[in-house]
């Protein structure tokens, strides 16, 4: 599977911008990430943030936002509709 890539590698260039704003950190559990909602850190991984795929752009890129706090935006989002 040659034509598949995976949006949790990222280049030493993106990780070293990450890093510089606060956006990624080294740490005994390896790669992670603040959460923009929640202000948490996560492993940098799909088990808590999600990809999605960019048709325009033709790649793939990784939420902002942690999977739980995608989860409950939606929801409230579903609550919000008459």
């Amino acid at each position: 599977m040659s034509g598949v890539v995976n949006p949790y590698v990222l280049t030493d260039k993106r990780l070293a911008q990450g890093m510089a704003t606060g956006i990624f950190a080294i740490t005994e559990l390896g790669l992670e990430k603040k959460c923009t909602m929640c202000g948490d850190w996560y492993p940098f991984d799909d088990e808590f943030y999600q990809s999605y795929f960019i048709k325009a752009k033709n790649r793939h890129q990784v939420k902002a936002e942690c999977k739980a706090c995608c989860t409950e935006r939606y929801r409230n989002h579903l609550r919000k509709k008459p």
